[in-house]
């Protein structure tokens, strides 16, 4: 799975609390488990997850735009609810059940906040999941923002080729085995990333996808016409 979808995933599927008695019931001796992991332990799941974003940040994104949009939709999913003074981060749709010898009783968030009395232990392991989810959403999407900045600042190739003459042109290229790629996924990006056309400033990695593997024949006859004249301009050389 991709880091930010596995991301997103935690944020959103993992809402559910346990708080599992250590000791009797008229003790306030617990722990309070999210998905079997204690607050420690998240931290350290959420830490692995930032540390593939990163490594995924290396090798470029194919669209940080899009990523920094599903990660602020995700925020949406967070509220602040003030508890003695103090203004915390609750998730939406959080709930809460514990397991004892008498059952497993359910709890939803909005229960357990408007009786922070009662539940306070409960209300604070609450807010400490959320607000390291919330935390590590500010710092992804901080990264991603940074690295969308620096795609659109830049230099691009202006070429008097159309988007489908420049598709084929690679596609030529890449088919006579003078490039070494991973995938196509990775040229289309490097294409789109890398140069602009006249009709075009920007260029969508689906566009030159389109083009390189359909192209029009307008753009094949001119292809034709310009590799006829690149081997006139060889012959000057030579």
């Amino acid at each position: 799975m991709d880091p930010t979808e596995e991301l997103i995933d935690i944020i959103y599927n993992q809402k559910a609390l346990k708080e599992v008695y250590i000791g009797t019931l008229d003790t306030d001796s617990y722990l309070v488990y999210l998905n079997g992991q204690n607050i420690k332990e998240f931290e350290i799941t959420l830490k692995s997850i930032k540390a593939k974003i990163i490594n995924k940040i290396s090798p470029k994104i194919e669209n940080p735009a899009y990523v920094i949009e599903q990660l602020q939709n995700a925020k949406e999913d967070f509220f602040e609810f003030e508890i003695n003074g103090e203004t915390h981060i609750f998730q939406n749709g959080l709930t809460f059940y514990h397991i004892d010898q008498d059952g497993v009783p359910f709890y939803t968030i909005q229960y357990v906040l408007n009786r922070t009395k009662e539940f306070k232990g409960i209300a604070e392991q609450f807010h400490l999941f959320s607000e390291v989810k919330y935390e590590y959403l500010n710092e992804i999407i901080e990264l991603l923002q940074n690295l969308n900045s620096s795609i659109k600042t830049t230099m691009k190739l202006n070429t008097k080729l159309s988007v489908s003459e420049l598709s084929l042109l690679f596609r030529l290229l890449n088919e006579e085995g003078v490039l070494e790629l991973k995938n196509n996924a990775e040229l289309y990006r490097f294409i789109s990333s890398s140069f602009s056309t006249k009709q075009s400033e920007n260029i969508s990695d689906k566009s030159i996808k389109n083009k390189f593997l359909s192209p029009d024949n307008t753009a094949v006859k001119n292809m034709d016409i310009l590799l006829v004249n690149l081997r006139q301009q060889l012959k000057k050389i030579q």
